[in-house]
């Protein structure tokens, strides 16, 4: 019988289809993850079944199901090639994929995961355009009760 692996801390980073996520996933591999730690890579992915539901799918199901399915297997992919990044050794690795909206999404995964810690990026943006345009980094530092850790754009 195997013995259930207990981390040290949980590291909560979510992540989209962006090179700032590479660059935060990279530095984190880097700079901060140790064997002991479970590392959860959050991706959130276009709910379309909601938004076709709101103009009414009818007759077009199986072909709204079909490509929801493709989307799933897609995110999927994508968090598996991040985590081959970071899974060197004997680093632990788990990865969450979800359908919605990314902020509602990340408060309520934040919420059932319990991380030790957020690793976030920041896209770079100047202070007048974060505040009209309200990133998801913004949102996660000003509300998460757990320490955060913003990784600034590469240098490159």
């Amino acid at each position: 019988m195997t013995e259930e692996f207990k981390p040290d801390r949980k590291i909560f980073i979510p992540i989209d289809k962006s090179e700032r996520s590479e660059h935060v996933i990279r530095w984190a591999k880097d700079n901060l993850i140790k064997p002991t730690d479970l590392v959860i890579l959050f991706h959130v992915y276009k709910d379309i079944a909601s938004e076709v539901a709101m103009i009414g799918s009818g007759a077009y199901a199986d072909a709204i199901k079909e490509l929801e399915e493709q989307h799933e297997k897609a995110a999927f992919q994508f968090v598996k090639s991040y985590a081959a990044i970071i899974n060197v050794g004997h680093i632990h690795v788990k990865g969450v994929i979800i359908p919605g909206n990314p902020k509602k999404a990340i408060d309520e995964q934040i919420a059932i995961e319990k991380p030790d810690l957020i690793v976030i990026g920041k896209r770079g943006l100047g202070k007048v355009e974060q505040v009209f345009m309200g990133s998801i980094s913004n949102h996660i530092l000003h509300n998460s009760s757990v320490p955060v850790i913003v990784v600034p754009p590469s240098k490159e």
